[in-house]
C-alpha cells in the first residue's frame, strides 16, 4: 500500500524508527507514555487502538534498543575502570596482605 508521497508502508515504518532512533532514551519513553495513556483512556476506536498499539511496539522496541547500547557503554566502561594500569618502568607491586590493615585500629 503506497500512501500520497508514493511510499509504501514499510518505508514509512523505517523513516518513523529512523526519527524514533535520534531521539534521547527519555523522550522515547516520553512518547510511549503519552501513547499508553491515550490507549488506557478507553476513548479511542479499535482501528485507532491497533494503530497506537504498533507505534507503541515500534517506540518499545527502540527503548530496548538503546537501554542495551547503554549498558554495553556502561561495561565496558567498567572493564576499562577495573582494569589495572601498571607503568611500564616500575615493576609491579607485591602485596603481602598487611598494607590493608597497617593504619587501621579496631
Amino acid at each position: 500500500m503506497r500512501d500520497d508521497t508514493g511510499k509504501t508502508a514499510m518505508a514509512q515504518t523505517k523513516d518513523k524508527n529512523a526519527n524514533l532512533e535520534k531521539l534521547s532514551f527519555e523522550q522515547c519513553m516520553e512518547k510511549l507514555s503519552s501513547l499508553v495513556s491515550e490507549m488506557e483512556s478507553g476513548n479511542i476506536p479499535l482501528e485507532e487502538m491497533i494503530s497506537k498499539f504498533e507505534k507503541g511496539s515500534s517506540i518499545a522496541a527502540v527503548c530496548h534498543r538503546k537501554l542495551a547500547d547503554l549498558k554495553q557503554k556502561i561495561e565496558m566502561l567498567q572493564t576499562t575502570k577495573n582494569t589495572p594500569r601498571q607503568k611500564k618502568s616500575e615493576p609491579p607491586e607485591e602485596d603481602d596482605g598487611t598494607t590493608l590493615f597497617e593504619n587501621t585500629s579496631f
